[in-house]
């Protein structure tokens, strides 16, 4: 198991948002974590990639605890997530914000004295990224120009520009058109294929189609866990939130 959610809660006060939270994700699979809006899903996510500290239970990656740990510290381990709202540096060209991503890894990361044009091969990682993400052709443009499909395709290539062995999406299709969706979730299985990846997403029939594995939440409860099919046909899962799927 690359990841492992054992007993894990998260409360705000007196609002307990995560209850008792237990699943895995094996390498190499791709698990999606559905659920209504208000399931916890996003926070959940929080929890993982350390944004928020879990109330109780434990986060367990590749063997390691990883609960309470902060974000950079768990971005190196090779956990690496997207966000909701697309989360790109404006101003900077389209290969300016790969680089900076490609950049993280190298232990000359915070160095004053050298540019990212200076590091051996860090710029031909980049154009590679930008060409498996299919928008290499605007490499030169602020990302600020980009189409909103664009912008969150170009967070996913960021995200890969880190060597992720995890890969969090975070509701990567919201906003899109149905032919951006249709293409993201071609990326998406394809990216799957060599990174295992943790996804959260409400289109139904993408989740159904590219998953191996798929938990459902309600109310931060765990209601079922297993294959696209076996939860399809799921009565409490239909009648929480698939409804006539």
């Amino acid at each position: 198991m690359l990841l492992e959610v054992k007993g894990l809660c998260k409360n705000f006060g007196g609002l307990q948002v995560i209850r008792d939270l237990d699943f895995c994700v094996s390498e190499g699979q791709l698990t999606s974590v559905i659920g209504p809006n208000g399931a916890g899903k996003t926070t959940l996510f929080n929890v993982i990639s350390g944004r928020f500290a879990p109330s109780s239970g434990k986060i367990i990656f590749e063997g390691k605890e990883i609960s309470g740990l902060k974000p950079h510290v768990i971005s190196q381990m090779g956990l690496a997530r997207s966000f909701q709202i697309t989360n790109v540096f404006g101003s900077l060209t389209v290969m300016e914000n790969v680089l900076l991503a490609c950049q993280s890894r190298l232990p000359e990361r915070i160095s004053l004295r050298k540019g990212s044009a200076t590091f051996d091969g860090l710029a031909e990682k980049a154009e590679g990224i930008l060409r498996r993400i299919g928008i290499a052709q605007h490499r030169d443009r602020p990302a600020r120009e980009l189409s909103h499909g664009d912008q969150r395709h170009l967070e996913i290539a960021m995200t890969l520009a880190t060597d992720p062995k995890l890969l969090l999406l975070d509701e990567p299709t919201s906003g899109m058109s149905p032919a951006e969706t249709a293409q993201t979730m071609d990326l998406i299985e394809e990216i799957s294929r060599s990174v295992t990846v943790l996804l959260i997403e409400h289109d139904m029939h993408l989740v159904m189609n590219i998953s191996h594995n798929i938990v459902v939440l309600d109310y931060g409860t765990k209601i079922a866990e297993g294959p696209p099919q076996e939860i399809k046909n799921n009565p409490e899962v239909r009648r929480v939130y698939l409804g006539g799927l």
